[in-house]
């Protein structure tokens, strides 16, 4: 079981949060905004553990490659789910 992804479990914050990334510049807004929700600094410290994101830049968290991975994913899943209803 080495070569399996493990599953990462998400809070709705998290899961807002992963979803609001923006996955051109790799990273997820830190301030709210239109299309933005501020995220809270429990939040940041649980993807900072998960490893998805590594840390705050001016106005923005870096996602990790697991980060950028998981956002697109989530997103798809978002997306299909949109089309699907």
């Amino acid at each position: 079981m080495a070569g399996q992804p493990r599953k990462i479990n998400y809070t709705a914050l998290q899961r807002r949060a992963m979803l609001a990334a923006d996955l051109e510049t790799g990273g997820i807004s830190s301030s709210s905004g239109p299309g933005h929700a501020e995220i809270h600094l429990q939040t940041f410290r649980a993807l900072r553990r998960k490893g998805l994101i590594t840390f705050k830049t001016l106005g923005c968290y870096v996602l990790t490659e697991l980060g950028r991975s998981e956002a697109k994913r989530l997103q798809a899943e978002r997306g299909s789910k949109t089309q699907e209803g």
